[in-house]
């Protein structure tokens, strides 16, 4: 693969274009796919549930069949008359008796193909008569409960060794209709064969259809599992209908109330899924097929794309060589036009933007070499010595040293090799050391106050920033004032920004006087504050001047929060 760096507009144009396209047609295959999948597995599934639908409704029709068949028999004259006599005397009831019973229940049900057998018992559950053949022996025993119940249970062979049958049997008390006595039971049983027979066409070697009751027994089998054995699921099915879907099989589930049954058909995943086979290898072959043509179609594209730019490349080129002249080749659309225009532009535009660069950096270096002269202001040396010299002569030696150290101060941090910017903390330092100065020069004239939360101390600040603030308010403030003077320095943060007030309760200023020390340049000291936050930090921070309450001046400036700093120059 080609160094990113070192490949061509027109490569990248083409493999992006391509990727991109890939990109789209594999998205539509995969959400193609899946619908496709979707559909086919919802189709599938309903055609299950259907399936699943019809067994249960022909169970059903049994279930109810037989329900009604038992009410039938139980409220036939004959059957009522026969179930009372043998209750009266077992002893008298003949077998000619019971075979006349037999005769009577067998012409009732003989329409019907699923009731396998129909047999009486007696108040005391002594059976009285019954269809099924002789040489079966049931393993039944009544249920004790006298509410209406199905059940399962076997006949099994006298006198050979054939398979049980298996039954389902519904079982329920009757009544004498003139009495209202309990006259006996009645159990009317289905053949396990005629329930199977249901599904038997619909079952397949990939697919099994069956019956379990709630404890996961079967109940009834296509022939895949055998009757009474566990059914092979791991899982407890509750009341509801189920899809699960594993590796080795999907398996849905359709519950019986009536019964407390599940209906199952439990198939392997290729029969599920292999109406989806046929459509998805002709989506995949179609992709296949869309992504080859993308391919052609990117080269293509890309070609047209980046001529224009190669040629833009190529005027480049001739620039850099000294051949500064516009561009003056045609353009293939709009796009491209409005491109060879705007660099036509930008050309044009380098010799006024390279003048007003110089002439900004001239601007700022002067502003620079001004604030140096402003340093080292020769009359406050000068009136700082002169009071040295009268201190000395008062042998004042702890106010000497004092103004010794807070000029010492004032100058190391002032000069600090050039630096533009410092400290909040520097710059606080630096602005307290010249007021312990001018304290010992108009002694008893001024008090001042320094609010200034240390979590500021480490913000940016333009050096020497309040000196000539503190030096307007003392000279044309408090100078000529009766009273004590006080000077406050206030620092706070405040959306984002680094707020600064200077405030004095001196003679202030008055409309004039406050336009003409912000807008005269030979001011300096107040317009340089303006002019040097304006010029490193942007025309959004500043210097504001405002009368004081209820005298002096406040002067507000706008800085940048910012921790920590750099030397911008």
């Amino acid at each position: 693969m080609k160094n990113p760096s070192k490949q061509s507009i027109r490569y990248k144009v083409r493999t992006n274009m391509l990727k991109v396209s890939t990109l789209f047609i594999l998205i539509m295959f995969l959400s193609s796919s899946i619908i496709i999948q979707h559909i086919f597995s919802t189709t599938a599934s309903k055609n299950v549930m259907i399936q699943l639908d019809y067994i249960s409704t022909q169970l059903d029709f049994y279930l109810s069949s037989t329900v009604n068949f038992s009410k039938t028999l139980i409220i036939d004259d004959v059957i009522q008359k026969k179930a009372q006599s043998f209750n009266q005397n077992p002893s008298t009831f003949s077998s000619s008796d019971r075979k006349n019973l037999e005769t009577k229940i067998n012409n009732i049900i003989q329409s019907n193909n699923f009731i396998y057998s129909v047999s009486l018992f007696s108040k005391d559950k002594n059976l009285i008569a019954s269809t099924y053949s002789q040489k079966y022996q049931s393993d039944n025993t009544l249920c004790e409960s006298d509410l209406p119940l199905w059940f399962t249970h076997k006949l099994h062979n006298r006198y050979q060794n054939d398979p049980a049958i298996h039954l389902l049997s519904f079982q329920q008390p009757f009544y004498s209709l003139q009495t209202g006595e309990k006259l006996g039971y009645i159990e009317l049983s289905i053949h396990e064969d005629s329930i199977h027979d249901i599904y038997m066409d619909k079952a397949s070697l990939e697919s099994q259809i069956f019956m379990i009751d709630h404890s996961g027994i079967v109940q009834s089998s296509d022939g895949n599992l055998e009757l009474g054995s566990s059914a092979p699921i791991k899982m407890n099915l509750g009341k509801h209908n189920k899809k699960v879907i594993s590796p080795q099989y999907i398996m849905f589930s359709k519950y019986i109330p009536e019964l407390d049954w599940h209906i199952i058909n439990r198939m392997k995943p290729s029969l599920y899924y292999s109406t989806t086979y046929s459509s998805l290898i002709i989506t995949i072959l179609v992709t296949i097929l869309c992504i080859i043509c993308c391919s052609f179609i990117s080269k293509k594209l890309a070609d047209h794309v980046t001529t224009p730019i190669y040629d833009l490349i190529r005027h480049i080129f001739k620039i850099k060589n000294g051949f500064w002249t516009t561009i003056d080749l045609p353009a293939s659309d709009s796009d491209i036009k409005l491109l060879y225009d705007e660099f036509n532009k930008m050309i044009r535009s380098q010799e006024a933007l390279k003048d007003s660069v110089v002439k900004a950096q001239k601007e700022k270096d002067r502003l620079s070499l001004n604030l140096l002269h402003q340093q080292v202001n020769p009359h406050f040396l000068y009136n700082t010595l002169d009071n040295i010299c009268a201190l000395a002569e008062l042998d004042e030696k702890e106010t000497l040293m004092n103004l010794v150290m807070n000029l010492s101060t004032f100058y190391r941090t002032s000069l600090c090799n050039g630096e533009f910017l410092i400290t909040l903390k520097e710059e606080l330092s630096l602005t307290e050391a010249y007021l312990h100065i001018m304290e010992v020069r108009y002694y008893h004239k001024f008090t001042y106050e320094i609010d200034c939360p240390k979590s500021l101390y480490n913000c940016t600040c333009i050096k020497l920033l309040l000196q000539p603030l503190i030096e307007n308010s003392i000279y044309h403030g408090i100078k000529g004032i009766t009273y004590t003077g006080v000077i406050k320095i206030k620092v706070f943060e405040q959306n984002d920004q680094l707020m600064i007030i200077v405030s004095d309760n001196g003679r202030g200023f008055a409309e004039n006087d406050i336009q003409k020390f912000k807008g005269d340049k030979h001011h300096f000291g107040i317009w340089s504050i303006d002019q040097r936050v304006q010029l490193y930090f942007g025309k959004n921070y500043g210097l504001v001047i405002e009368h004081g309450t209820p005298s002096g001046c406040t002067i507000t400036i706008s800085l940048p929060l910012r921790k920590g700093f750099e030397d911008e120059l």
